[in-house]
């Protein structure tokens, strides 16, 4: 009854609502990772997480992903090639749409519109980061955003007994920041995050084990060095660097039985890409050779990596 005293019919609510294209997206420092349900199992995408600006107006983006990264270094003086994340953070709302929109559109068909999206943030976000990240879902279009830990995510979606009673730790390194999650009964019961990931680990292993390599190799002396060039060498040694850390990790990966690490881990053992990286440097062009690095130098920096928040360290971040 209302206030006037005339019976009205009540309205039937639906129990139960479908909602189409639901699709789960990791914005990341360094890719950005589409996960769209398909059946039983997942279609999974990625882009590069890299936009392209104009110098003057960094809110008017030109490309983004694919297109965006194939600027990188080759754009005009007008045009930036920018990273909308920094250690997992946003740093441009802008640009994070433009890149989230670019996503969404990989993940469903043309015509189609994204019913439900579930984006992935570092565990000790802010409230202003949570709610920034959903408000560039809503405007890219999406009916319904639920923002969630990066760490539970992983732990989803590696399968892990978290609806359990037991506590089940996750590590969750990503490009510029890392998740520890303690997860019991479906729920958080600690979080510790970390602004530092793999791309502070791939600069280490290029500072410490890869630039004395390169040296040695085109004959220079690192104290002759001044810092930009220094610093331009280590940029270039990221590739390599990051496939060591992959090769090292996956050959650790595939020996490790019931949690305990096999003794190749700490060894002298050396992996060896046998290949040629060729760049210019100082008004020439050099080439590294096979780089290579051993499992207990590795080692060293892994334990490094992980006594030390690189966040301040602008020896790691600049």
């Amino acid at each position: 009854m209302n206030i006037f005293g005339k019976d009205e019919e009540e309205p039937q609510i639906e129990n139960t609502r479908v909602i189409s294209n639901s699709l789960g997206i990791d914005l990341g420092t360094l890719n950005t990772v589409i996960a769209k349900p398909s059946g039983d199992k997942f279609d999974l995408y990625q882009i590069p997480s890299v936009v392209a600006v104009k110098k003057d107006d960094p809110s008017e983006v030109l490309a983004v992903g694919e297109e965006a990264k194939r600027m990188l270094g080759r754009t005009p003086e007008d045009i930036l090639a920018v990273r909308p994340l920094k250690k997992g953070v946003i740093e441009n709302v802008v640009q994070a749409q433009a890149l989230l929109i670019k996503a969404m559109q990989i993940g469903i068909n043309e015509g189609e519109s994204v019913g439900r999206i579930v984006i992935g943030i570092p565990g000790d976000a802010s409230e202003v980061e949570k709610n920034a990240a959903e408000e560039i879902g809503r405007k890219a279009g999406a009916e319904y955003v639920l923002v969630v830990s990066e760490g539970l995510a992983a732990a989803i979606g590696a399968g892990l007994p978290i609806a359990e009673p037991n506590g089940t730790m996750v590590v969750d390194i990503g490009a510029g920041s890392t998740d520890i999650v303690i997860i019991s009964l479906g729920g958080i019961n600690d979080i510790e995050t970390v602004r530092c990931g793999g791309d502070d680990i791939d600069r280490c292993i290029a500072t410490e084990i890869l630039l004395p390599q390169i040296l040695e190799q085109i004959k220079e002396k690192e104290e002759d060095l001044r810092q930009s060039k220094r610093k331009y060498l280590i940029d270039h040694l990221m590739k390599p660097a990051e496939r060591l850390k992959i090769e090292i990790c996956d050959n650790v990966g595939r020996q490790m039985a019931d949690g305990i690490l096999p003794p190749i881990a700490i060894s002298n053992d050396e992996i060896t890409i046998h290949t040629s990286y060729r760049f210019e440097f100082d008004g020439r062009w050099v080439t590294f050779e096979n780089p290579h690095m051993s499992y207990r130098q590795f080692n060293d920096i892994m334990k490094h990596f992980l006594k030390q928040d690189f966040t301040d360290n602008d020896e790691y971040n600049s």
